[in-house]
This record gives structure tokens, C-alpha cells and sequence, in this order.
């Protein structure tokens, strides 16, 4: 399609969006609010549709390009935005908050255009003429009507094959998160601003910046994988720091805890991240040295993060990783008894949530933490695999595919596969009476663990066992992994304590 054809098609817009505009007048004035609204939405449609196929043209021949044209017939909110956008794009008062109002008035009115549509047979109100007033209708057909002008104004002109480049590169960034923070940030826009406004060399000023980043950032990259073997005191040098998030269900977290292991600690920091009602997110920032090559460093970077995790979880016996289950009791948007009008909530029983009580995470529950960190076996090790898998189902568990056998087995697997480890179980004993043994002067009351290794058994030979496995299970499972693991890790430190001392 060359500049011509798009001139052309523009044009057909313009004058479409036109005799819309002159139809929803038309029915305002004889009281079908509703329907004026709706014509003077697809107008502006068609305004916003001329504008994404000049934005589109400069990458007619690239899958982006490709993409808009498409949307330029099919999304209706898409096209709505362009036509709000279209005129302030490259305008130096332009910025990411009046971008943002105006993605939410292009699905505000999308949404009440819809409402004055359809009869919706779930509502009260089955005409759809009262859910638009004619002081809606009359804001939109105004709104329409100074786009339609100021487009018919505007002349277009053919990109030469630079301004081409930089806006194929243009329309791929802002479809990427971090890119667009850094597009509509506020460097960015006061260079527009310098710029006085010009889009064109906007735009390609973002697209040299961009290009320098990346060329610096391959350039580094070469020089990484070119490296030399480093010294062994240069292997010690701090080099690489790792950020990472985890969210939990079980602990709130105070800043009061953070800060005393921020100030203790050096190569782990810690601060608290998005809070909810339920959930807690907790960002950690972990410095690896200069002996981790680039060749290995998400591996090494990914063990860590692993390690650690699993060290909280120990530690606080709660719940801390990368995710949580969604969908946990129902499926629905919305039930309603078509006889009385009125909505039910039915839900599934029992929750998949676990009731992990009023937790509060502690510079104790953190020390406990630094102390599993540091003894727990590192590599490929068949009972932390099984207990991160349990973990993991554990935040995958939901409606749509629950998974309490799995996870209650991966944490009995666990427990077994570590007290292999540990050498505190063999094949040919007891496992009743090993489990037995250890938990006694661990736990007050032990009396019911049997019975829960008894389940565990059954389930890994098939056998149908007489008690339903729900998550509560799962969490006493867990916890006595936990429970068991603290114990060997205890003893260890207490070892290392006394060689310490005794300076042997």
C-alpha cells in the first residue's frame, strides 16, 4: 500500500466520520439519545482509524505495521484512543498522565456506548435508552465534531525513510512495559518540550538513545564474555546485583525487621514492597562477586534466589515465593437468581487458602533464615527439589487444577528424601518409628504425625486412603519438613559454634 492509497483512505474516513456525525445529530433531535451516541462514537472511530493508518504506513512492510492496520478495523478502544490522542501526539505539553485519562475515556465510552446498545436481561432496567442521557450524547457529538474538523485541516505529508525508521521503532517501544516508562518519563518529555513540540524529531531523538543503550549494552556484553580469568581476590569483588520479589500470604512485614538485617547484613538487602489486606511482597536485592561469569550468571543468580526463598520458608514455616494462587474459591463474574433478581455467591468448600494465622515476620524468623542460607546443601539436592516443588504447586493451586495430593506428596518426599540425607533414615527401618523418634523432643505434641506418614504411604502406593487430602494436610506436611530441617541445620551451627570457640 503506497502513500497515495493511505491518502485516499484517510479521506474516506474523514468523510464517513462526517455523515455519521450528521446521523447522530439527526437522531438526537428526534430523542434517540442512545443511538446518537453510539453513531457519534463510531465517528470518532473513524477519525482515530484515519490517524492509525498514517501512524501504520511507516510500517506497513514490518508484523508491527501489519498489526495496526489490523487493529485500525477491529479494535474499537484502539481506534478510540488514537482519535483522543491523535492531535496532542508530539505537542509539548503532552505527558504520561494525559495519556493515561485517555485510555480511560476511550473504554469509558466504549462501555457506554455498549450500554445503550443491547437490552442487558440481568439489569432492572431493560431499556437501554435511560442508561444514556442526551447530555452524554450531545458531550460526544461535540467532541467528534472538532476532531472531524481539525482533521480535515491537517495535511499530511510523506515520511522520508529516516522519520520511516524511527517510527516502525516508535510503535514497537511503546508496546513494551519498560520501554514505555522510559518513553513517557519525564526526561523524555522535556526533551519534547526542547524539541518544541516536533513528534518527528521527538521520536527520533528517543530512537538514537534507545540505539546507543543497546549498542553500549552488547558492547558490555562482549567484553564480559572476553574476560579473562579473574584473580582470586578479584573473584571476591562485588559485581553483579540481582533483584528479585516474593509475595506472602503467611507473615505481614515491618520495616523494623528489615532495617536491623539491613543494617547487619551486606550482601542481602531487604525492603517491603506492595501491600494488601492478604498478601505482602518483600524485595530482595542480592549481590553476587565477580567470580560468577556471565556465561552462568542466571543459573548462579536463579540458585541463589532458590536458596534463599526456601530459607524463608523454612525458617518462619509460612509461605514466601514468586506467586499465589488466584482463583481459589470461585470461577464466576457474577451469578444471579433469575426469579428474584438478585445476586448469590456460592462458593467452593473447603477454600484452597490456608489459614497460616497472624504472623509477623521477625529479625529472629530472618536470622533463622541467614542460618538455613548458609547450611543448606547447595546444587541438585533431591529433597529441596521435592520441597520447591511442593512450594511451587502450592502457589499454582486453584480451582481450575488443584493439586493437594501432589503437593502433600512432594512435601512427604522431602521429608524423606532429608532425613536420608541427614542419615537419620534408611530403607530397611521403620519410617513410622524413625519420624517418631525425631519429632518427639521437637514438637509438644507428636502423637498425630503417624498418622500422617500412614497417609502418605497409602497415597504413594495408591492405596485409598480413609482421610481426604486437603491443603491443611499439605501445610502440616510442610511444616514438619521445616521443623525437621531447622533441627539438622541447628546442629550444625551449634558444631561450627564450638570449633569456633575452641579455635580447632
Amino acid at each position: 500500500m503506497d502513500f497515495k492509497k493511505i491518502k485516499e483512505i484517510r479521506q474516506k474516513c474523514i468523510s464517513h466520520a462526517n455523515n455519521l456525525l450528521s446521523g447522530s445529530k439527526l437522531l438526537l433531535k428526534n430523542g434517540f439519545h442512545n443511538i446518537a451516541y453510539h453513531l457519534a462514537a463510531l465517528a470518532l472511530e473513524e477519525i482515530g482509524k484515519s490517524v492509525m493508518l498514517v501512524i501504520g504506513y511507516a510500517s506497513v512492510n514490518s508484523q508491527k505495521g501489519a498489526k495496526i492496520l489490523r487493529l485500525a478495523g477491529e479494535d474499537h478502544t484502539k481506534k478510540l484512543f488514537w482519535a483522543l490522542w491523535g492531535p496532542t501526539f508530539g505537542k509539548k505539553d503532552m505527558s504520561r498522565e494525559q495519556i493515561e485519562s485517555f485510555i480511560n475515556l476511550s473504554n469509558k465510552i466504549h462501555l457506554v456506548r455498549l450500554a445503550g446498545l443491547y437490552v442487558n436481561p440481568f439489569q432492572d432496567t431493560y431499556e437501554p435508552s435511560e442508561l444514556i442521557t442526551p447530555k452524554e450524547a450531545k458531550q460526544l457529538i461535540s467532541i467528534a465534531e472538532a476532531r472531524i474538523k481539525m482533521e480535515e485541516h491537517s495535511k499530511i505529508k510523506e515520511p522520508d525513510q529516516e522519520i520511516k525508521n524511527s517510527f516502525i521503532w516508535f510503535v514497537a517501544a511503546v508496546e513494551d512495559p519498560e520501554k514505555k516508562k522510559l518513553i513517557f518519563g519525564k526526561k523524555s518529555i522535556d526533551k519534547l518540550k526542547e524539541f518544541e513540540g516536533n513528534a518527528a524529531k521527538w521520536v527520533q531523538w528517543l530512537h538514537e538513545q534507545f540505539e546507543k543503550a543497546d549498542k553500549e549494552s552488547q558492547e558490555l556484553l562482549q567484553r564480559e564474555l572476553n574476560k579473562k580469568e579473574p584473580s582470586d581476590k578479584e573473584k571476591r569483588r562485588n559485581k553483579w546485583q540481582i533483584r528479585f520479589k516474593l509475595v506472602t500470604s503467611s507473615h505481614s512485614i515491618r520495616h523494623k525487621a528489615l532495617n536491623e538485617w539491613n543494617s547487619k547484613i551486606e550482601l542481602i538487602k531487604l525492603a517491603l514492597g506492595k501491600k494488601t489486606s492478604k498478601t505482602c511482597e518483600l524485595i530482595v536485592d542480592m549481590i553476587l562477586p565477580a567470580g560468577v561469569p556471565l556465561q552462568t550468571l542466571w543459573y548462579v543468580a536463579w540458585g541463589q534466589a532458590r536458596a534463599f526463598a526456601v530459607s524463608l520458608n523454612i525458617a518462619t514455616r509460612g509461605y514466601f515465593w514468586w506467586y499465589l494462587p488466584r482463583d481459589i474459591s470461585r470461577f464466576y463474574e457474577k451469578i444471579i437468581d433469575l426469579e428474584s433478581k438478585a445476586e448469590v455467591y456460592p462458593e467452593r468448600r473447603p477454600i484452597l487458602s490456608l489459614d497460616w494465622g497472624n504472623n509477623v515476620l521477625s529479625i529472629a524468623d530472618l536470622n533463622r533464615a541467614a542460618m538455613c542460607y548458609k547450611f543448606l546443601p547447595k546444587g541438585n539436592v533431591d529433597f529441596l527439589n521435592a520441597y520447591v516443588t511442593g512450594i511451587s504447586l502450592m502457589g499454582k493451586n486453584d480451582i481450575h487444577t488443584p493439586f493437594e495430593q501432589e503437593i502433600f506428596l512432594q512435601f512427604f518426599h522431602a521429608l524423606l528424601y532429608a532425613m536420608k540425607f541427614y542419615k537419620d533414615y534408611k530403607n530397611n527401618g521403620s519410617l513410622e518409628d524413625v519420624v517418631d523418634r525425631i519429632f518427639k523432643p521437637l514438637m509438644k505434641d507428636s502423637s498425630g504425625i503417624k498418622g500422617y506418614i500412614q497417609m502418605a504411604e497409602e497415597l504413594k502406593s495408591n492405596k485409598k486412603s480413609n482421610k481426604k487430602i486437603t491443603l491443611s494436610e499439605c501445610g502440616v506436611m510442610k511444616i514438619l519438613f521445616d521443623v525437621y530441617v531447622f533441627h539438622r541445620i541447628n546442629i550444625m551451627a551449634e558444631k561450627e559454634l564450638r570449633k569456633d570457640k575452641s579455635g580447632k
